[in-house]
């Protein structure tokens, strides 16, 4: 089952990334201090295979804290704007998180059903 926050991300998924986009440019430092791509790295070619794979693994993890940070953002952006929401959009998440709950069971019921019943 999702959380509540889960399932308002989905019915709100535009208004959240626009949200989150908002809350990325406001953070461009951070990730420009991150380098994202190998063409510099690219341009020497001095045959060494020790610095080839340096220079991947430190690629690898630059890309990693790039990931993580933006789902630090997207995760942060989500809690507070649904923690400013108001009663009738999480009226309209609890609804659907309901309809979700019905829909397993009913799957659930149909599972323990054994040959034409």
């Amino acid at each position: 089952m999702r959380q509540e926050q889960e399932v308002y991300h989905h019915l709100y998924r535009e208004k959240l990334e626009k949200l989150v986009k908002v809350a990325i440019a406001d953070r461009v430092p951070e990730l420009q201090n991150v380098p994202t791509s190998t063409d510099d790295e690219n341009d020497s070619d001095d045959g060494s295979d020790e610095q080839d794979a340096a220079k991947g693994t430190s690629t690898a993890n630059s890309l990693k804290k790039i990931w993580a940070l933006r789902m630090k953002i997207r995760h942060e952006v989500r809690a507070e704007a649904w923690a400013n929401e108001t009663a009738e959009v999480r009226r309209e998440v609890k609804e659907a998180m309901i309809r979700e709950r019905e829909g397993v069971a009913e799957i659930k019921d149909d599972e323990d059903k054994v040959g034409l019943d």
